[in-house]
């Protein structure tokens, strides 16, 4: 078979390829822009994951404050089972037909629910889990029992640090005013309960409501 002369010049000659300019074209981006972009979605990624956990890691810790206060509210209420009466320490103050006391090492409270002062010997405490320090803490605790300075004391602190404040219904009506402005202001003036306990939630502020816990709700 006889090829054409022009078909075989066609056939062995072709064009050099183009040597490259460095520079991209159509969708391509150089290697600094989609480094950008990437860590542009990281931030973006992990913004929108912090507006999830940070209010879900605050509501796990004031569930946990909250779980310390009904804790306690129990221990004192199988107190009062077991002794026919409350635990108040002698100093504690009086609201009118109430009286108040905390939860801090000096105020006793903890001590005749331990069994170390009071009436009895029995640990009413023993469903509370002992606090480890925290360095961030009011106190130096947080969320738990701990021990006091002094042999036989006894403090507890919720989740920020705070201790608890107690209030007993002293003359036995079930009547117990309620701490709560917000609820008063619904007409909701008196709990009917024997004890009740709050505290003052992460701020440290007794009077905003929004993040302090308690017994009764």
């Amino acid at each position: 078979m006889v090829c054409d002369q022009n078909e075989v010049m066609d056939a062995d000659i072709s064009e050099p390829p183009e040597p490259s300019s460095g520079v991209t074209t159509g969708n391509a981006q150089p290697p600094a822009k989609r480094g950008c972009g990437w860590l542009l979605l990281a931030l973006v990624s992990l913004s929108l994951v912090s507006l999830y956990l940070i209010p879900t890691f605050l509501e796990t810790r004031k569930r946990q404050g909250k779980r310390m206060a009904t804790t306690l509210a129990d221990s004192i209420e199988r107190y009062f089972a077991e002794n026919g009466n409350l635990p108040a320490p002698a100093l504690s103050p009086s609201t009118g037909k109430d009286v108040d006391t905390d939860t801090r090492p000096d105020s006793g409270l903890l001590a005749r629910l331990k069994g170390e002062s009071g009436g009895g010997r029995i640990d009413f405490l023993n469903g509370l889990r002992m606090a480890t320090p925290d360095p961030n803490a009011t106190l130096g605790w947080k969320n738990g029992l701990f021990g006091g300075v002094s042999k036989g004391s006894f403090g507890l602190v919720d989740q920020a640090g705070h201790p608890y404040r107690v209030r007993l219904d002293a003359n036995g009506d079930r009547a117990i005013l309620n701490p709560n402005s917000a609820q008063v202001t619904r007409g909701r003036t008196f709990l009917q309960k024997r004890v009740i306990v709050w505290s003052a939630g992460r701020d440290g502020d007794w009077s905003t409501w929004d993040d302090n816990v308690c017994s009764w709700d």
